[in-house]
């Protein structure tokens, strides 16, 4: 007798994965998690999930490790096995127990090497929407860097947060769009769901004593951006795919270094810059 797996499909930066999994409470508890992301595009991946006891996986494994063979690549970190089957859409999570957590870490991982195939990053980094011109604004930064900070201080004006820990981001037909995101950090509660929308400008976070904005040429912005990519992979192809994609971002999306205070009004700062282009 064949088992029917309960089945849902999320979309991630346009990308739809289909996910199933024989627990139908765990599939209804990503549903409810994941629910703004949740489409009716057919997709041509999907994911398999099997719940494992801890003892059977890798329990202690702080780092991502990746193993590629010639049918499949393996993927092991702290409660998660993710093995992708080459030339195929099937991917199969092995997860140490049914924790939304544990999941949402694994898709944080896979997405790292599947985006960047369909012209698309994960980027560490928040993002706001500007309401004047509804469009997006990267802020890159690892941790520490102020992502969260300056979440608050543009949700206090007002602004649109999308994320304040990942944001996802692709090359269109239309130029660059920054996408939602489900992976907030701190202020994930002040993040919200919105259309895809396009990326003005990609700025790289440094807190100082004074506010200022100072452009970056291409070369510069190249390598700020590449520190705050989310990548686990290395193969070369998929490295080559991500410099191409990369180099491509920060010769079509204008970059900046964001010298910034936490007490002063950002909106504003942003602004003026904008209005002196």
């Amino acid at each position: 007798m064949v088992q029917i797996c309960p089945t849902i499909t999320l979309q991630f930066g346009g990308l739809p994965i289909r996910i199933r999994c024989t627990s139908a409470e765990f599939i209804s508890q990503i549903s409810k998690d994941f629910f703004p992301w949740q489409t009716d595009n057919m997709s041509h991946i999907c994911i398999t999930i099997f719940l494992r006891p801890i003892s059977k996986l890798p329990s202690e494994q702080p780092k991502v490790r990746c193993f590629r063979r010639r049918n499949h690549t393996l993927i092991t970190h702290s409660g998660i096995r993710i093995l992708h089957k080459h030339g195929t859409g099937d991917i199969f999570f092995h997860i140490a127990s049914s924790s939304v957590v544990l999941f949402s870490r694994a898709m944080r991982i896979l997405l790292s090497f599947i985006l960047p195939k369909h012209d698309a990053l994960l980027v560490h980094s928040s993002a706001a929407i500007i309401p004047i011109n509804n469009t997006g604004l990267l802020f890159l930064g690892q941790s520490g860097a102020g992502k969260t900070t300056i979440s608050k201080l543009l949700k206090a004006e007002d602004c649109q947060i999308s994320n304040d820990e990942l944001s996802i981001i692709r090359r269109t037909s239309e130029g660059w769009k920054l996408f939602p995101s489900p992976f907030g950090g701190d202020f994930k509660a002040g993040c919200s769901f919105h259309a895809p929308v396009s990326l003005e400008v990609l700025h790289t976070l440094v807190k100082a004593v004074r506010s200022d904005i100072i452009s970056l040429s291409p070369p510069v912005a190249f390598v700020s951006v590449m520190r705050c990519i989310v990548n686990f992979s290395q193969d070369e192809a998929q490295q080559n795919v991500l410099f191409e994609l990369t180099h491509q971002l920060v010769n079509e999306v204008p970059s900046s270094a964001f010298y910034f205070r936490k007490d002063e009004k950002i909106l504003a700062i942003l602004s003026n810059k904008r209005e002196a282009a």
